[in-house]
């Protein structure tokens, strides 16, 4: 929530109230004036303001793949998924996919705007960094802006890091130390593994962020290589939970030897380009592209490929008498019958839903600008930040509306003095 009433502040102010920025229109003045200056190299007529850009379409596909790695490879978005019934679960991701994309898209055209616009001064190392916004704030806001990124990145880092924190010590609990070191371990047993597995993962993650920085790796850097490293094991994933025959070791060898393949490629690639691998060669844009492609492409390729080549055939029933955790009342068995029954009809809205976002985000909407080389002029661009205002609006109204609507009987209850039970009961 209050990561995006802040964007809506930085909206307002650099839209509608800030003399500075000059609103939409001073803000396209200044846009236009710093392009011709300071070209762009390999975007339409140097401009700021075009999605024909061949960075941004690299940068684009790299975007794609290590966003590929960090959902399909990231044990809390399947916490998350599993946890909840089938038909809340399609929704709920694509309305929220929806509503986070209202996050970049909008920040990008107000504060990533407005550094250029400002002639905000950084360096490309501070680029890197991340710095971007917050030194956009501080020139527009002062220290109050300052303040409110201080606030907002905290937030999100709050939220994230929680959420990996759960995530793994779930998996070193139940996954490796019940599994294998302890399969008769009491609940207090789990506990106190959690609880140390939380600890030490939480200090592990300090000290990986201050190795990294102490390294030279930038945030941009990082983020960039992300598919890179976990590229790989994306379509191996997707294969083992949605084809009956996907062999378990085509998937893990997929995975495995897709990481091996993008590392010599990423590095390869390097040292063709400049003769030397150093930081400055991984990170360049053709480097961490090809890293990134070889990656995925490789690891989709051997676990696919495997698995046709053996007779592996899984029994999807087989997952009832494997996967048994507790007791279940003849009620609950009925409500799992339902929810199979769900569970295909939700698959197939998934594949609409999931596919038509895809077509309008990935193709129908940036891909004719791109190969139209078009530049925006004042009417355009003016769209293009009333669609970004409007959509962060909508994905505020979800994020903090949405959720008391739903529970507005239960809300009435608690404050008519009376107690609220998940059905509805008194």
């Amino acid at each position: 929530i209050i990561i995006f009433v802040v964007i809506l502040t930085f909206v307002g102010t650099v839209y509608f109230v800030s003399p500075v920025t000059g609103g939409v229109e001073g803000m396209f003045e200044k846009l236009t004036e710093a392009a011709a200056i300071n070209p762009v190299e390999g975007n339409a007529a140097g401009a700021y303001l075009t999605m024909a850009s061949l960075g941004g379409l690299i940068f684009g596909i790299i975007n794609i793949v290590g966003n590929f790695g960090t959902v399909f490879v990231d044990q809390a978005y399947w916490q998350r998924a599993i946890a909840a019934r089938p038909q809340s679960t399609v929704k709920g991701f694509l309305l929220g996919g929806a509503c986070w994309f209202a996050i970049p898209f909008t920040l990008a055209t107000t504060m990533g705007l407005t550094a250029v616009a400002l002639g905000v001064d950084l360096t490309p190392e501070e680029v890197q960094l991340g710095l971007t916004v917050p030194a956009a704030a501080s020139v527009l806001m002062g220290e109050v802006g300052a303040v409110l990124v201080l606030t907002m990145l905290f937030m999100a880092v709050t939220s994230a890091g929680s959420a990996e924190l759960i995530a793994v010590s779930s998996l070193v609990t139940y996954d490796v130390y019940r599994t294998y070191k302890n399969p008769k371990a009491s609940g207090q047993k789990l506990l106190k593994v959690s609880r140390y597995t939380i600890i030490g993962f939480g200090i592990g993650m300090g000290g990986l962020a201050v190795i990294l920085l102490s390294m030279g790796l930038s945030l941009g850097f990082v983020y960039l290589a992300m598919g890179v490293l976990i590229g790989s094991a994306v379509i191996p994933i997707a294969l083992t939970i949605t084809w009956k025959r996907t062999n378990k070791y085509a998937a893990t060898a997929g995975a495995i030897i897709g990481l091996v393949v993008a590392l010599i490629t990423w590095t390869g690639v390097a040292a063709a380009q400049y003769g030397e691998v150093t930081l400055a060669s991984l990170g360049d844009n053709y480097s961490m592209l090809f890293g990134n492609i070889a990656g995925i492409l490789t690891g989709g390729a051997i676990a696919g490929f495997g698995s046709l080549a053996t007779r592996t055939k899984f029994d999807w029933a087989e997952m009832k008498e494997r996967i048994k955790l507790v007791d279940i009342s003849e009620a609950e068995m009925e409500q799992l019958e339902v929810d199979e029954a769900t569970l295909k009809k939700a698959f197939k809205f998934s594949l609409k839903g999931g596919g038509l976002m895809t077509l309008i985000l990935i193709i129908a909407w940036p891909m004719p600008l791109f190969f139209a080389d078009y530049v925006f002029d004042m009417g355009f661009y003016s769209l293009w930040v009333g669609i970004s205002i409007v959509w962060v609006s909508v994905a505020t109204f979800f994020i903090v509306g949405l959720p008391i609507i739903e529970a507005r009987h239960g809300i009435a209850k608690v404050a008519r003095g009376r107690k609220a039970t998940p059905t509805g009961e008194e």
